[in-house]
């Protein structure tokens, strides 16, 4: 991590680039978050760190001894990161850090919520400050990657709606130091998502957790926009989906086997 330079393009960006993020670091020791902070400190930014697990540090380090206030811990409920014992109680240093003010975030993708993690941590008061998605290769297509569907797995676990939306607009808005989004009010930036189901696709919403736990978990606690989530990470919910976006989404799919099939080809 070379933290001046960064720290040089976060500055000259400051309409686009809202902080700095480390991720996927495989070594031993914590250059990667202490040169990610230095870069913030001296840009006047965030640090989002994406922790890998290491034998020779720890999560606990991390929250405890390298992250400042303000700064965002994603994937919390994954299984890399050390929430929770054997027998589901939240960690003591999960209270600490969150009395430092480290903030959690959710970042659901493919496969960083686990039900065993999430269920019992929510339970015990250790609710993720901002809800996001994780949108990649390996997750663009899956249905449970989708932000709706994010939340709404947040309200099967007990957050209200109106917590889920704050959560995923105002409360991440101000976290990047930008205020002025994430709300609806006179003179402020149109910053504004629109969704909707019909009535008559209307239903539960059947949470599989298939890639980590296998949990399903059946509830009527969901985001106006978010369509069932279907075992098969491939299959379109037609039902509920505009015709002109079913066929960019099955082009794009089709597009992506035959991606998929020209790297084979030239390995």
């Amino acid at each position: 991590m070379q933290s001046a330079p960064c720290a040089e393009v976060v500055r000259r960006n400051r309409d686009v680039v809202v902080g700095v993020k480390t991720a996927h670091y495989r070594g031993a020791g914590g250059e990667a978050v202490d040169g990610a902070v230095r870069a913030a400190e001296s840009s006047d930014s965030i640090v989002m760190v994406d922790y890998s697990e290491h034998p020779n540090r720890s999560y606990r380090e991390l929250l405890l001894d390298h992250m400042r206030p303000g700064d965002v811990s994603t994937h919390m409920y994954s299984r890399g990161s050390a929430q929770v014992d054997d027998s589901g109680r939240v960690l003591d240093y999960i209270w600490q850090a969150r009395e430092r003010g480290v903030l959690f975030d959710v970042g659901h993708g493919k496969g960083s919520f686990v039900y065993d993690r999430a269920k019992p941590s929510m339970e015990q008061g250790h609710v993720p400050n901002t809800i996001s998605s994780d949108i990649h290769g390996l997750s663009f297509f899956l249905p449970r990657a989708a932000l709706p569907v994010a939340m709404s797995k947040l309200m099967m676990l007990g957050v209200t709606l109106n917590d889920a939306i704050a959560k995923a607009t105002s409360v991440p808005a101000s976290a990047i130091g930008r205020p002025e989004l994430g709300s609806l009010s006179i003179g402020a930036e149109a910053d504004i998502a629109v969704s909707f189901t019909p009535n008559s696709h209307r239903h539960p919403t059947t949470f599989v957790q298939q890639h980590l736990v296998g949990h399903t978990v059946n509830s009527d606690r969901r985001t106006p926009d978010e369509t069932v989530p279907s075992p098969d990470p491939l299959k379109l919910d037609h039902a509920a989906l505009p015709h002109f976006v079913v066929n960019a989404l099955q082009s794009r799919l089709a597009w992506a086997g035959d991606f998929q099939r020209a790297c084979q080809r030239d390995r």
